[in-house]
């Protein structure tokens, strides 16, 4: 049986200043999140955040990885998103000019693909800004308008998958919206994880995750200047 105290024990001593995600990092600038709580056979569980993030290499996704199933409790692992025109060839992040990263027609991770052309924000109001501020704006606005994010998430059991992980999904919770607590604060102050562990061994749907501030708007001062 899987007990909320024990989880939070491990959550506690694996989520640190390193381990973890971390928004208010001043190399990338953070797009958007998601929590799944994966209850699996056997009493094994994983919490995984995946973050949606920028840098001066391009976009990618995050993973940030708890379980009490794994060889070691904590994994992270960065998985890159391509970029690709309307002629399927990949544009290149880090040897492209704006006007050409902004030609991109689909977006690409694992065997999924997303066309993003005909949602293209104006990009206008941003001449002459580097191509980390025009694609940070550009993706935030695809991840708020559209349904850009439902190509961009692993499903629990494609994250076995990618982690090696030979276990059958029981049940699961995803979640978009949630308190994330800085490396001052233990994840079992954090309401959402408190919801998230109590989910595990209850199968409650939280009600109460705290104080929500999972959203860009909340950490673009933090973006790469």
């Amino acid at each position: 049986m899987i007990r909320a105290e024990e989880v939070l024990e491990i959550l506690d001593r694996e989520f640190d200043e390193f381990n973890r995600p971390i928004f208010e990092w001043r190399y990338t600038n953070y797009i958007g999140s998601r929590c799944s709580i994966i209850k699996l056979s056997n009493d094994g569980w994983v919490i995984l955040i995946q973050s949606f993030l920028l840098n001066n290499k391009g976009p990618f996704i995050s993973l940030d990885i708890y379980s009490n199933s794994l060889s070691k409790s904590y994994k992270s692992v960065n998985v890159g998103v391509k970029l690709k025109d309307r002629f399927g060839l990949e544009i290149n992040y880090k040897h492209s000019e704006v006007s050409e990263l902004l030609k991109m027609d689909k977006v690409s991770l694992i065997n999924k693909i997303y066309k993003v052309n005909q949602f293209a924000p104006p990009t206008n109001n941003l001449k002459g800004e580097n191509k980390e501020k025009v694609l940070t704006s550009f993706f935030r606005h695809l991840f708020d308008t559209t349904s850009l994010s439902d190509c961009l998430w692993y499903k629990p059991n494609e994250l076995l998958k990618e982690i090696g992980l030979n276990s059958k999904v029981k049940t699961y919770l995803e979640i978009d919206e949630w308190e994330y607590p800085d490396y001052l604060t233990d994840a079992s102050e954090s309401k959402s994880f408190q919801s998230f562990v109590n989910f595990l061994e209850t199968g409650e749907v939280p009600v109460d995750l705290g104080e929500i501030n999972s959203g860009w708007e909340q950490w673009k001062e933090f973006d790469i200047n």
